[in-house]
This record gives C-alpha cells, structure tokens and sequence, in this order.
C-alpha cells in the first residue's frame, strides 16, 4: 500500500460505510416485503 499513514485511516470509516450500508439496505429490504426472505431461501 502507498503511504499507509495517509491511506489507512481513510480506507477503514470507507470499509465499514459499505458494510453498513449493505448491511441496511438487506434489512430495509426485508422489513418492505418480508416474503422476499422466504423466497430467496428456496434453492
């Protein structure tokens, strides 16, 4: 990695933006149509 003191402390807030924000938008999903669960376990 190319200067790590100056990319790390960005790189970790950026990492865990996107969890959360895949995190919600499975739960905001869920929470609109709760048969989408139901559904997508049927494989």
């Amino acid at each position: 990695m190319e200067k790590p003191e100056k990319n790390l402390p960005r790189a970790i807030p950026v990492a865990i933006g996107i969890v959360a924000a895949i995190y919600f938008g499975i739960l905001t999903a869920m929470l609109i149509d709760p048969s989408l669960w139901s559904q997508a376990r049927q494989w």
